[in-house]
């Protein structure tokens, strides 16, 4: 048996009102139509169909309808797209149209979080708390987002605090001692300066039992927890955007 234990920091450096900005979840649309779905795949904002590549986009209702909450679950809704997680904990490698990434290797995919690139593979593997839209652009997307993006792109974007409260409380449970949840707080702080905040936990013994040691928590098991933070505020004639997150994942394999 072996296992692993990772921690991962990451922090998005502020960006003023010239870059990219965060497109709406949704367009507002009249009862009985269907819902326009707008996406940022070529760094500006427009509609999906719109857009000249193969893209899977999963929009706030459903990525709550589907439960996805990993990026194993919309991996798994997506056609031409697999992932495979059998080494250390926290590594996970994406397959996007035969394109496979190698163990302990760059990515070969590009993932952009509300606008920035993330150099980090293991910055994926994470709950998606506070998620609202991903997309899944499949096929080379260098001339846009680099070298390591030759199977395609995958871009998320993230709950935007605004001006009145919201608080949304979320928890899960399952076999095998398994539980979930998470909480979100955000809102106006002062005038001008809004923020939120994001924790959230899982953890499960696993579905394999240890018959030598006779124990259920000592082959599979999986716990992590979460906590990410985020300000907006106006300076220097723009709008910054400040975000950091600390997770903490701890598991094991056979």
């Amino acid at each position: 048996m072996t296992h692993g234990k990772t921690r991962l920091f990451a922090l998005a450096a502020a960006h003023g009102a010239s870059l990219l900005a965060v497109p709406p979840v949704l367009q507002a649309a009249e009862t009985g139509q269907l819902e326009e779905i707008v996406v940022t795949a070529r760094q500006r904002e427009e509609r999906i169909e719109d857009v000249p590549v193969s893209i899977t986009a999963f929009t706030a209702s459903e990525i709550r309808s589907a439960g996805i909450q990993r990026p194993q679950d919309f991996i798994a809704l997506t056609t031409g797209v697999s992932q495979v997680q059998t080494a250390e904990a926290g590594d996970m490698q994406v397959n996007i149209r035969g394109i496979n990434t190698g163990r302990d290797a760059e990515t070969n995919f590009a993932l952009v979080i509300d606008g920035v690139l993330q150099t980090n593979p293991q910055a994926l593997n994470q709950e998606l708390s506070g998620v609202t839209q991903i997309e899944v652009l499949k096929g080379p997307q260098g001339a846009l987002y680099g070298r390591n993006a030759l199977a395609g792109a995958l871009i998320l974007t993230t709950r935007k605090p605004g001006e009145e409260f919201e608080a949304d409380l979320r928890v899960g449970y399952g076999s095998d001692s398994s539980y979930n949840g998470s909480i979100y707080l955000g809102g106006g702080l002062t005038d001008g300066i809004k923020g939120a905040v994001s924790v959230y936990t899982r953890k499960t013994d696993g579905q394999w039992n240890n018959l030598k040691n006779d124990c259920d928590d000592c082959v599979d098991r999986f716990e992590e927890t979460g906590v990410s933070g985020r300000l907006l505020f106006e300076a220097f004639g723009g709008d910054i955007d400040v975000k950091a997150k600390y997770s903490e994942l701890d598991s094991g394999a056979i």
